[in-house]
């Protein structure tokens, strides 16, 4: 079923285009996966939206015809180019991205194919990865992963990037942290100018949580510059579980709680709540008060970083 849509897709979307519109296909990474995808391009144009054959199919299976989903996929094109055009000479200014460059955590594993094509720090059994934001709201983002050709467009060094990262992310991504009370119970902690001060006037509980304020890839949060050691100042000895790629969750050590335990239980939310596309890592890290650093659980064994 899966190709003949493929194919009987590409051929009605193409009946539908006239010249010099054009259909390709190819083998796209979405979050660390190899996944099959098209583009609809004009002549000379590098920048267009991608289209999931994955994503698409499931309209398919619940009933709509190959010649509707054609037509959705035509209008969300065109929408997509009259409304949110990317301008390739853009993308390749240094000038203009550098204040756009974020990074964010992947896992590992799942990342295995590109990290050798794109600037990376390896983080235990994770990777902190180089993008660029190219906009963002509560519902969208447009970006792009950056890769060790375009390092070498912009003329510059991953290190260089990696500091502009340490700059830009908490600035574009505001952190947010609240307690799991509050996430239950659906009411609203402070999040006050500094992180220091949010951390600081954190409530009492037991479990706290890290994101940012658009609730994506909010795991990066923890990097952010001073958030580890205010938070063992708050806290003292505490660990570190992978919600997902969107969250970091906060325990402090006298939870009663081993590592073993915590690791069990990220795993059980990661494989009965946490989709494939937002899945971090299994791991479970421990922050050190005295040393200032991370230590981390893999497969019950502790491991120094």
């Amino acid at each position: 079923m899966y190709e003949t849509f493929k194919t009987e897709l590409i051929a009605a979307i193409t009946k539908k285009l006239e010249a010099p519109y054009k259909v390709e296909t190819y083998k796209a990474f979405k979050n660390g996966k190899e996944i099959d995808a098209f583009t609809i391009r004009q002549k000379d144009t590098q920048a267009t939206p991608t289209f999931y054959f994955k994503n698409l199919i499931e309209d398919y299976r619940n009933g709509s015809s190959v010649a509707d989903i054609a037509e959705d996929v035509l209008e969300m094109y065109f929408f997509a180019a009259k409304n949110s055009p990317i301008n390739i000479d853009e993308c390749q200014d240094f000038n203009v991205q550098k204040s756009n460059i974020c990074y964010k955590v992947v896992n590992k594993e799942a990342y295995k194919d590109q990290l050798s094509s794109i600037p990376h720090i390896d983080f235990f059994d994770l990777a902190l990865i180089l993008y660029s934001v190219l906009s963002i709201n509560d519902k969208n983002e447009m970006s792009f992963i950056v890769t060790n050709d375009m390092v070498k467009v912009w003329d510059t060094t991953p290190q260089e990037l990696f500091i502009l990262a340490t700059k830009n992310t908490p600035r574009l991504f505001p952190i947010n942290i609240t307690s799991l009370n509050a996430l239950m119970f659906q009411f609203d902690i402070p999040q006050y100018e500094t992180i220091s001060d949010t951390i600081e006037n954190l409530p009492h509980d037991y479990v706290y949580a890290i994101t940012n304020e658009y609730s994506r890839n909010g795991f990066s949060g923890i990097f952010y510059p001073g958030v580890l050691k205010c938070l063992g100042k708050r806290f003292g000895n505490f660990y570190l579980l992978p919600s997902s790629i969107h969250e970091a969750l906060i325990i402090p050590e006298g939870t009663d709680m081993s590592p073993q335990q915590l690791m069990e239980m990220v795993h059980g939310v990661n494989t009965e709540v946490v989709s494939p596309d937002e899945y971090l890592s299994d791991s479970v890290y421990q922050y050190s008060v005295e040393n200032d650093r991370l230590d981390a659980y893999l497969n019950t064994c502790i491991t120094e970083k």
